[in-house]
């Protein structure tokens, strides 16, 4: 039998207005609760948003009194680095004839850790200034041929040590570039200085300076254990480190 009002074949439909008085009141006061419950989620929303935004303010402030500390902290080291260098280069030239082979080791040593630790100081001045935001280049024309060649020999003294042997093949010709010649000779040092340390005694290294257009491109391959790469992904990140052993 076929009940009144419903036709065979069409959708059924019920309105609210169809619905009894008490069901709709229900779905009213349900329909308000969601709504309040919606409201009081978005002002708490709203209040951690305040408190993040504070939060980190506070954050960027203590991070630019920690990098203007550790850069001054730097600044103070430099100087009486350089002086442990210089005066361990001084004893070098002048004992080298009378002392021992013991004896120019050690100097050769405090040398070398002295030129480790300028490097570390340095790079901790660069770190400092690229996150404060005001480093400077101070440019000028350099022959960048002759710069690198110099770099690469100051840096066989070191290789020695542990008989490792650095072939270099350079340029012909003098090739003047305008560059910051301070941040080149950062560069270049950290990658001999890596490639001495993480390579194996009795090892050699091959260096390469060639001109690409208006760039120069400057290459060092060493024998270590390289940089897997899966590891290549991360290994810019800041004081990331791959692994405690000598050959990283």
């Amino acid at each position: 039998m076929q009940e009144q009002g419903y036709i065979p074949g069409e959708d059924f439909t019920i309105y609210k207005d169809m619905l009894p008085d008490q069901q709709r009141a229900d779905d009213s006061e349900s329909s308000n609760f969601y709504l309040d419950e919606m409201a009081k989620l978005n002002n708490d929303l709203t209040n951690m948003q305040r408190e993040l935004a504070k939060a980190n303010a506070e954050l960027n402030k203590l991070v630019e009194i920690r990098n203007r500390f550790v850069g001054m902290a730097a600044h103070d080291l430099r100087n009486p680095m350089g002086i442990i260098k210089s005066f361990s280069e001084f004893l070098l030239q002048d004992m080298k004839a009378s002392a021992s082979e013991e004896q120019l080791d050690i100097i050769n040593t405090i040398r070398s850790t002295a030129i480790f630790m300028q490097r570390l100081v340095e790079g901790i001045l660069d770190i400092s200034s690229l996150q404060s935001g005001r480093i400077n280049l101070i440019q000028s024309e350099v022959d960048i041929a002759s710069s690198i060649e110099h770099m690469v020999k100051l840096n066989q003294s070191l290789a020695v040590q542990h008989n490792i042997k650095i072939h270099y093949h350079g340029l012909q010709q003098a090739q003047p570039m305008n560059i910051d010649i301070t941040k080149i000779r950062q560069v270049v040092n950290n990658l001999l200085g890596n490639a001495i340390k993480y390579s194996p005694d009795d090892s050699e290294i091959t260096c390469r300076l060639s001109i690409e257009g208006k760039y120069c491109r400057f290459c060092v391959q060493d024998q270590g254990v390289g940089i897997s790469a899966e590891d290549q992904k991360v290994i810019f990140e800041p004081f990331r480190k791959l692994s405690s052993h000598s050959t990283r």
